[in-house]
């Protein structure tokens, strides 16, 4: 197959994807809940890409709670007692995501910022949440190591 050929079906199954993706929930969804699934579904797809939630270091704050009411860490136990964290951020694993529920509470407008070590799991969780319908939760590019980098601030976690 040639590049083009190739990007041109990379590109329709992009489109194809969120549509299957809303459909497969939708028709997989216990009775009762289908009613909740879809319109968070669509409220997520409408918003874009999960691109389009990702913050520049550069262009934060040197403490993210200035802007941001929440600063979640996704970042496993390990990676956290023994390394450095940003100012004001609350340690969650990625993994746990009921306490960052409880966190955010019922206001799904609450602002977030969710980072982790390079931006893979935080981008899991931002994508989950806005799912949830959470329509304010971002995640920080290049995680802390990218913060790190800009020579932005980092408290001790330990």
């Amino acid at each position: 197959m040639r590049p083009i050929e190739a990007r041109t079906a990379n590109q329709a199954r992009c489109q194809v994807a969120p549509t299957l993706l809303a459909t497969i929930l939708t028709c997989s969804a216990p009775i009762g809940l289908a009613d909740e699934t879809l319109p968070a579904i669509q409220s997520y797809l409408a918003a874009g890409p999960i691109e389009n939630f990702l913050l520049q270091p550069e262009a934060l704050p040197d403490d993210p709670s200035d802007e941001f009411y929440l600063v979640f860490d996704v970042r496993s136990a390990a990676e956290f007692e023994h390394g450095e964290a940003l100012p004001s951020a609350e340690h969650i694993p990625y993994t746990d995501i009921a306490p960052l529920l409880e966190t955010l509470g019922d206001d799904r407008s609450q602002p977030a910022l969710i980072y982790c070590q390079t931006m893979l799991r935080s981008t899991q969780v931002v994508m989950a949440l806005r799912l949830l319908g959470y329509d304010n939760v971002w995640y920080l590019s290049g995680g802390i190591d990218r913060w790190r980098t800009a020579g932005k601030p980092l408290t001790s976690s330990e």
